[in-house]
């Protein structure tokens, strides 16, 4: 049905699952964030120059329970973003992903001027001949357009909102905090969960930045309680930043290799992590 389509569409967008371990504790700060940080600054920086950046994530899931973590589902993925003064202005990454029972599945993910163009194995069947690619609008889909992290560090206010309240270690020039995930969430995201979920539910975070100020690492841990038998859905997602100024030209498939999820056959799929919310 198109509802899979969509659901596993959004989960190659963001799978918001858990994690098959816990963020490492905070040090102790060396010191409270009083005053607008350098990071601010430096990433302000780079939006000006519309330029962009590099990146490479691992994000793990899993339900914890008594015994240990079980259906665990790992995602690589890498790529670079554009970068304008308001923001991210597209991406193109390519995402691996091993979930229990849908085995491994390879995606590049195209992302520019509010649509995501995706090609891979799973969509084949369901594409016309000499069609590559399914588009799909991407507002309502995903919590972030370019990475699976509940925090979009790229997103305009974001990284002042956590630096607001954060620790600072001169030591590992880090900075951790954590956030409901209600708060982490772009306005846009359309996810299954309930509001006591999104108020009660902590992102624990921390930050590595470099000597120029500008992110190097995030990493984001939270979990999620979803069902006494199931277990605790509990996610992790650990992001590495490099080539910061990179230039960046991003375009669309070539509009006869495209075709709209809207026209595919209504097949099932199988399902993503977010169908085990």
């Amino acid at each position: 049905m198109k509802r899979w389509i969509t659901i596993t569409a959004a989960a190659v967008l963001v799978p918001l699952g858990g994690t098959a371990y816990a963020a490492p504790p905070a040090p102790k700060p060396a010191a409270s964030v009083t005053a607008t940080p350098a990071p601010v600054a430096a990433l302000d920086a780079q939006f000006a120059k519309s330029a962009g950046v590099r990146f490479s994530e691992t994000v793990t899931s899993g339900f914890a329970t008594k015994r240990g973590l079980k259906s665990q589902a790992v995602y690589k993925a890498s790529g670079v973003v554009g970068l304008t003064k308001t923001g991210v202005s597209a991406s193109d990454s390519t995402l691996a992903f091993d979930i229990p029972g849908s085995g491994k599945t390879t995606f590049r993910t195209i992302l520019v001027d509010g649509t995501a163009y995706l090609r891979g194995s799973l969509f084949a069947e369901l594409l016309p001949t000499n069609v590559e690619w399914v588009s799909t609008p991407v507002e309502g889909l995903s919590v972030n357009l370019w990475s699976n992290s509940a925090v979009d560090l790229l997103a305009p206010g974001t990284l002042k909102s956590l630096l607001a309240k954060a620790k600072f270690d001169k030591k590992t020039s880090s900075y951790s905090g954590t956030i409901p995930l209600g708060k982490a969430l772009s306005p846009q995201a359309n996810l299954p969960l309930t509001k006591s979920v999104l108020s009660t539910t902590k992102i624990d975070w921390k930050l590595w930045v470099g000597k120029d100020h500008l992110p190097k690492r995030l990493k984001t841990s939270m979990t999620l309680i979803v069902d006494k038998k199931l277990g605790n859905l509990v996610n992790t997602s650990d992001i590495h930043f490099r080539g910061w100024g990179t230039p960046v030209s991003i375009t669309a498939p070539p509009a006869h290799l495209v075709s709209s999820i809207d026209d595919l056959a209504e097949l099932p799929l199988p399902p993503g992590p977010l169908d085990r919310l």
